[in-house]
Formats: structure tokens, sequence, C-alpha cells
């Protein structure tokens, strides 16, 4: 019953976009992306916070599908930044039980996806105040809160929106083990306290070798760069705005987070040819320098994908 009544709270809360065909992103944001914002009228978003769902989750979950439907496993994203990988990163969260939902049509996948995160969370919403001894209106009533609370419907696009759907079920099935006799379920409660978001995992930068040479380093995964032409130097600095940047006082102070740079002195014109190659555990980096093929020499055609 609180499952259904979701499901039909979802429908209603989204009816505006379903019934007008529409798809569950802001695209209202693009107008301050550079290409798309130069054939956008200017006006302001409705929620400019959101331009990750456009840039990053949303076309993540087609990318999910186009490597799926062409008979791939998606472990390789070859369309950002010169390829990356894709099922390594864990903000794809493209092995949840619902990525499922990328094989029905885009729109059809992406929409049904928000709408099960919402109704996973007020169910589970639910199931847990009614887990706590709350009656049932007012397990109806704390169950609206948590779904459609700010926090929850602006992250609901994210793959964080994963994790707040199933936190009430975890949490009602937390109470029910610890209410257990014995050490068993306490440490079983501790255990589930204990577990982290792998997203919010410390990135750092390990420089190693000659500056000419770095690598980098999250968790298990590493990636070696090495300035194979040109001069300039590798240089670990902390991610803060630069007092050149167009709003530095407006951007993210990105405290605690670590970024690379190539440091060149004394240029003003210059070719660099920079190398990276993703390492596997216990790989060493490769010795034999590859050939440098000059850009304007490369043979790229544009490709219409239908």
């Amino acid at each position: 019953m609180a499952a259904a009544g979701h499901l039909a709270l979802a429908l209603l809360f989204f009816s505006p976009a379903f019934l007008s065909g529409g798809i569950l992103v802001p695209g209202d944001t693009l107008h301050v992306i550079y290409p798309w914002g130069a054939y956008m009228p200017q006006r302001p978003s409705h929620n400019p916070e959101l331009l990750d769902v456009v840039q990053q989750f949303y076309p993540w979950f087609l990318v999910f599908r186009d490597r799926l439907l062409s008979g791939d496993f998606p472990l390789w994203n070859p369309d950002s930044a010169l390829g990356i990988p894709h099922a390594a990163n864990e903000l794809t969260a493209c092995w949840f039980p619902l990525g499922a939902l990328a094989l029905l049509p885009p729109t059809l996948g992406w929409n049904a996806l928000l709408v099960i995160r919402l109704v996973l969370a007020g169910a589970g919403a639910y199931v847990l105040l009614g887990t706590l001894g709350r009656r049932r209106a007012a397990a109806a009533v704390g169950s609206v809160a948590y779904a459609y609370s700010l926090p929850f419907v602006l992250f609901l696009p994210c793959s964080i929106g994963n994790v707040n759907a199933l936190l009430p079920w975890l949490v009602a099935a937390a109470v029910l083990v610890a209410r257990r006799p014995g050490p068993g379920p306490a440490a079983a409660v501790g255990c589930f306290l204990d577990v982290g978001s792998p997203a919010h995992r410390d990135r750092v930068l390990h420089e190693v070798g000659p500056a000419t040479q770095d690598r980098l380093t999250q968790g298990a995964e590493r990636l070696w760069c090495k300035i194979v032409s040109g001069s300039g130097t590798f240089q670990t600095v902390t991610a803060t705005p630069l007092p050149t940047s167009p709003n530095p006082s407006g951007q993210n102070a990105n405290t605690g987070y670590m970024k690379l740079a190539i440091n060149l002195a004394g240029v003003t014109n210059t070719t660099l040819a920079v190398w990276f190659v993703p390492l596997s555990t216990g790989e060493n980096p490769p010795v034999t320098l590859p050939a440098i093929t000059a850009l304007n020499t490369w043979n790229l055609s544009a490709t219409n994908d239908t």
C-alpha cells in the first residue's frame, strides 16, 4: 500500500513533464555551458546548481545504454577526455540494479529511474517509521516529508540518489537486527554504521620520479603521466581558484583537494605532448616512449550517430 501510494504521488509530482513528453533533466542550465549557450536564449535557470545532471549523470546514463546496446561492457567511456574509465567511476553507479533501466528508450528509462527512487525512498521511510512504533498516519506524513524534502529531491537525478533511496530500508533493517539479543547483531549494526560512500574517498596525488612525470592515485586506481615532448614540469598544487579566474570569490574553495598542473616558465608559445597511461595493480610505468604524431596530421572524421 505504501509503495502504491508513493507511486501515485510521484506520477502526480512529475505529471507536468510526463504529460508534455518531457524528460526530467534541468535543460535550462545549458545556456551557461559552451557550446550550447551560444545557441540558447540567455535567461535565469530555475536551479543553476544542477549542472552536474546535464554534464555528467544523464550523459553517463546514455553512455551506459549505448555500450550495452552495442554489445560491449561499459568499462570505458571513449567520448570524454580522450577516453576515461566508466564502470570504475563509482559516481556513474552503472552496476546499481536500477541501471538496467538504461536499456529502455532514454526518456522512459531516465524518468522511470527517478520515479522508482522516489517510491523506494517514500516506502522505505514508511517502513522505518512503522518499525520505530509510529502510527500509520504519522508514518505516511513522515515518509512524504523525507521523499520530497529539498535535499532528497535536489540530488534525485544524481547517483547518490540511489543511496538516499535505500537509506531508510537499511536503517530499518539495522533496527530489527539491533533488537535481537547477542553480540552478533550489535556487530552487524556497527559494520553498517561504519560503511562510507566511496564517492567521498580522498583524492591524493603522489609525485614520483623527476618533475616531468607524475602518478595520480585514487584508492587502488593509478594513472601515470609524463611530458614526452616540450618544456615544462608537473607541479602538485592545491585546487583553489586562481586569481585570474573569472569569478574566484564565487567558486568552491575545494579544501582538501589537489590538482596536477604543468608549470611553464618564461614561455609564451610552445607545443606539448603529454602521455597518460592507466596502471593496473602491480604494473610499472612503461619505459618505451610512443611515437609522436603532430596534431595537424591526424585523420579525424566526424560521424553522426543515429
